[in-house]
């Protein structure tokens, strides 16, 4: 996590360390309509965990927020960012400070980052083959 620059760690003026996480989370709408997009679950292995939550991605140190929401629509939504269009004027930031789960111990400052993106699924679904065609 930190040699790839997804998190740093920070000492504190009270000189007690704490972990840094700058995460991106995206809503992102279907145009015209209310769809939002969820991560239901996620299985690993044999063992599958309940997520229902936002997709979201850890920010690297060396990117712009709306570089890792691109990485986040490309790699793990697998999209084409061609069909998404991130709002650059709606960004929140929240910062919360709890335990790690991941690192007992040690005080983590999450930043989470979210921003809303749309999907222009007239254009995705005029791209995508049809089924007809996959044969």
């Amino acid at each position: 996590e930190l040699v790839k620059g997804e998190a740093t760690l920070q000492k504190m003026p009270n000189g007690q360390v704490k972990r840094i996480v700058d995460v991106v989370i995206v809503k992102l709408v279907r145009r015209g309509a209310q769809d939002v997009l969820v991560e239901l679950e996620e299985t690993v292995k044999d063992s599958r965990q309940d997520l229902r939550r936002l997709p979201a991605v850890k920010r690297r140190s060396d990117e712009h927020q709306f570089l890792a929401a691109r990485r986040l629509i490309t790699q793990f939504l697998r999209l084409n960012e061609n069909f998404v269009r991130l709002d650059t004027s709606d960004v929140r930031v929240v910062e919360e400070e709890k335990q790690s789960v991941s690192y007992p111990g040690l005080a983590t400052v999450y930043r989470k980052r979210y921003l809303r993106a749309v999907l222009d699924d007239d254009v995705f679904l005029e791209e995508s083959p049809s089924p007809s065609s996959r044969r």
